[in-house]
């Protein structure tokens, strides 16, 4: 959820933005009447907008620090046996 929320906030603050006529010089007037504005406002979102986001780091892991995780949980574990695992979690 908070990816969505992140994005949430930087479109209303876009939004405020653009009705104070702050993005005029780059081709998104206050109120918005022809495909050229929507061509403008997309580029500015994609390009301007989203970079200062970061949202794949959302869905980016360590790969390193997980095995080390993982690698730390078998050892902790001990050799492995018949016997069934522990209720415990992981």
């Amino acid at each position: 959820m908070k990816p969505a929320f992140l994005l949430d906030v930087a479109l209303h603050c876009f939004t405020l933005e653009i009705a104070q006529g702050k993005w005029e010089a780059e081709g998104v007037p206050p109120t918005i009447s022809k495909e050229e504005h929507l061509d403008a406002l997309r580029r500015i979102v994609n390009l301007h907008w989203l970079p200062l986001l970061q949202l794949h780091e959302f869905y980016t892991i360590n790969v390193d620090a997980l095995v080390d995780v993982f690698h730390q949980k078998v050892i902790d574990l001990g050799a492995p046996t018949s016997a069934p695992l522990p209720d415990k979690p992981l």
